[in-house]
């Protein structure tokens, strides 16, 4: 709260400040607007006889007196000073070194627990949490943090306290929350599902070929809690199925048949934000490596994620769980649906056909970032001459395509080739690469498209670049 306070005196004593320039002056003689003279009396004077300002300027002369009181100055000051010293407390409270947060009473910590960020929120939580431990406060406050606890965790657009999720995750052990509100903590822990593999939801593949599909979900809660629980928390069973359509099979329903599934354990101990529409990487994931059996052809598929809280898990080490409520924890899941296309290419019949630059821009060399790290010279590695370079698509190119082939350098004939393949849209990569036989002297950079390495990556993006496609020169150093 000392950070929020502090922030506020700083504000009212600009604000007072602001006031005492800028307020409407009193009475209607004219002063000189520099030095604040008065002029009555005088005969159209050419300039202030005080500080010799020439008085025929424009707004040279202001009618009015402005007063500045003295206890306004001093007001603005004071509340400075003691905006300044409340953030420094709250700096080195927040580092260990002054720990003020142990001598506030219990009202304020609690509203600091429910209203400020969730870095002070859970410092004002942790303490709270101990002084009820200890008994210096009654079991009435602990009541009080986990109901806060629960307010807070529904607020799904806020950063969620660590400390926090220890009192709900406590309060589970000791049988203190109904299930209703177990379901609730559990419903308000999941966000957006994503489709991690194919990351745009389009897939190309040969015939035979095996895939890797990914899926997972953000999820929001806190970090493991020791001694509770077992050490778990929300425990989660997972499962993945990949559904794609067959042309034998006409299917009666909107399920489609399955062509392969995998499941996993996992446990929500992530703290975030879940932004409505905003899918983030996946806190939890699961993946499953399908054959692709169909023929060629294009085929509508979805990846269906399904997740159970893990009770019967969970009971071994929940040793006074109420049986009735275990069963209901049973019942605990969250289904998801991520929709993809699957095309299938016979084998030798298509590279995927790689994207002719020159289709879209006339400088193909301002689609692909390159540049130089560094370079060392043969004498400076050993014999050896090698670069150091970034090299990544630019935000001239569209997310769905992507590199898959090499940088090539040469020189006089001798060429060295560095893989140059997609890793995130727009992102740069680093490499080296020995330049072996080199000399001294300028070398010739260009990227190639290479139908093999392409075919490492292509889950990653919907086309390839083609090429080739020279990046310009750059000039290795050494003695010639």
């Amino acid at each position: 709260m000392e950070l929020y306070l502090g922030i506020l005196l700083c504000t009212v004593s600009v604000l007072v400040c602001v006031w005492m320039f800028v307020r409407r002056r009193r009475g209607d003689e004219p002063f000189c607007r520099k030095c604040g003279f008065c002029l009555a009396g005088l005969t159209e004077p050419k300039v202030c006889p005080e500080c010799g300002r020439g008085l025929d300027r424009k707004r040279a002369v202001v009618i009015g007196e402005a007063r500045t009181k003295r206890r306004p100055v001093f007001v603005s000051l004071g509340l400075a000073i003691a905006g300044v010293l409340l953030v420094v407390v709250d700096g080195l409270g927040m580092r260990g070194v002054f720990p003020v947060v142990l001598y506030k009473p219990a009202w304020l910590l609690t509203a600091e627990a429910y209203l400020l960020g969730d870095r002070r929120a859970s410092v004002a939580t942790a303490e709270i949490h101990s002084r009820t431990t200890a008994g210096t406060l009654d079991a009435s406050w602990q009541d009080r943090l986990v109901r806060i606890s629960l307010d807070r965790h529904a607020q799904t657009w806020r950063a969620f306290p660590d400390a926090q999720w220890q009192v709900i995750v406590e309060a589970m052990g000791r049988n203190d929350l109904t299930f209703e509100q177990i379901e609730r903590v559990w419903d308000d822990c999941f966000g957006e599902p994503v489709l991690i593999k194919p990351l745009s939801g389009n897939l190309r593949v040969y015939q035979g070929e095996r895939v890797d599909f990914r899926a997972g979900v953000d999820t929001r809660a806190g970090r493991v809690v020791p001694n509770a629980m077992g050490d778990a928390g929300f425990v989660l069973v997972g499962e993945i199925a990949v559904h794609v359509e067959r042309a034998d099979i006409v299917s009666q329903s909107d399920d489609l048949p399955m062509l392969g599934r995998s499941h996993g354990i996992g446990l929500i101990v992530q703290r975030k934000r879940l932004t409505p529409g905003v899918p983030r990487s996946a806190d939890v994931r699961w993946w499953a490596i399908v054959e692709i059996d169909r023929p060629a052809g294009v085929y509508d598929g979805y990846v269906d994620i399904q997740i159970r809280y893990a009770a019967s898990m969970v009971a071994i080490n929940w040793t006074n769980i109420n049986t009735t409520l275990l069963d209901q924890l049973a019942t605990l899941e969250h289904t998801y649906r991520l929709p993809f296309t699957l095309e299938v290419v016979a084998e030798g019949e298509d590279d995927f056909g790689p994207i002719q630059p020159l289709l879209l821009t006339r400088d193909p060399s301002s689609l692909i970032e390159f540049r130089v790290s560094r370079l060392w010279s043969a004498e400076e590695n050993e014999g050896t001459p090698g670069v150091m370079y970034w090299v990544g698509t630019t935000e001239e190119l569209d997310e769905s395509i992507g590199l898959g082939g090499f940088v090539v350098f040469e020189q006089d004939g001798r060429e060295v080739r560095s893989v140059a393949t997609y890793s995130k849209p727009h992102s740069p990569t680093q490499n080296y690469i020995p330049l072996d036989g080199f000399e001294p002297g300028e070398i010739r950079v260009r990227y190639e498209y290479d139908a093999e390495q392409y075919r490492h990556v292509r889950e990653h993006m919907t086309s390839p670049l083609g090429g080739p496609i020279e990046l310009g020169t750059i000039e290795l150093p050494g003695k010639k």
